[in-house]
């Protein structure tokens, strides 16, 4: 993780095992984490973590996807989703709410733990969706973040490049011959400035949740480009190096994923549900 990021987030990590979340070092650009890495990294502190916990109530936010994590045994997975097509993909919960996160009225303090996986870059109003789901989770839960990193280069060409490339690309490019069609990826990206890095620490600053999580790692999107298109990568990778430069190297735009775990504070979360 580099520094200029998340650079009072970077905190969290001494309050959790260091094997689970690797302490700040200096930029290595050469050395990024992997997807694979970084997930295994979280699913290892979810584990740690979430083992005592019996038979916990999940909240799945943006429910059509496929569950990226391990859950404790005994989980009651719901979900909630905007889209019917989207949500009837999912065949593994036990209750599904066709709704807006940003605006519908989940239950306050009803969930262990709360799952908002490639969901805050698609709503127009991602702190309004997190406050809602904060609201949801009971004190002491845990809620499992991952989006893109909006001050990285993937960040930029998605907010510059228009929503039908994006469908192309991942029809064609990608080889997801559903890409585009009712409850499909991709969905139209908003990448609000509210969930750059900088911006959204200062959200949760005024927030009683604290963050016991953080991870910054390079997307699979990378890697398989890679593979399929060595010369489109390249240039990719000299555009990268070329922004880095230009940041003196104190911002590494390469790492183009995030992935967080908050915790509302469990004494400050009782006094709000009691009010």
């Amino acid at each position: 993780m580099i520094a200029s990021d998340f650079p009072n987030l970077s905190h969290a990590e001494n309050r959790i095992p260091a094997e689970h979340c690797p302490r700040v070092h200096e930029p290595d650009f050469s050395m990024r984490p992997s997807t694979r890495a970084a997930r295994a990294d979280l699913q290892n502190f979810l584990d740690a973590h979430l083992a005592l916990l019996d038979g916990p109530q999940v909240m799945d936010a943006g429910c059509g996807g496929a569950m990226r994590i391990t859950l404790p045994a005994g989980a009651v997975l719901n979900g909630i989703d905007i889209s019917p097509e989207s949500a009837a993909r999912n065949d593994s919960l036990f209750n599904i709410v066709i709704g807006d996160v940003q605006t519908y009225p989940l239950p306050r303090a009803a969930y262990d733990i709360v799952i908002c996986w490639e969901l805050l870059e698609h709503v127009a109003h991602p702190l309004a969706a997190l406050s809602n789901l904060i609201a949801a989770t009971k004190p002491g839960g845990f809620i499992i973040l991952a989006f893109p990193n909006r001050a990285s280069l993937k960040g930029l060409v998605t907010r510059l490049s228009p929503h039908q490339l994006h469908v192309w690309l991942l029809r064609h490019f990608w080889g997801q011959k559903n890409a585009g069609r009712p409850g499909y990826a991709p969905f139209p990206t908003y990448m609000a400035r509210d969930i750059a890095p900088r911006m959204l620490e200062k959200f949760l600053q005024t927030r009683d949740v604290e963050v016991v999580f953080t991870r910054l790692y390079e997307g699979n999107r990378v890697a398989t480009l890679r593979q399929k298109a060595p010369l489109l990568h390249a240039l990719y990778q000299g555009f990268l190096r070329l922004l880095n430069a230009l940041s003196l190297n104190r911002h590494d735009f390469g790492q183009s994923d995030v992935l967080l775990v908050l915790r509302p504070i469990p004494e400050r979360q009782a006094v709000l549900q009691a009010a």
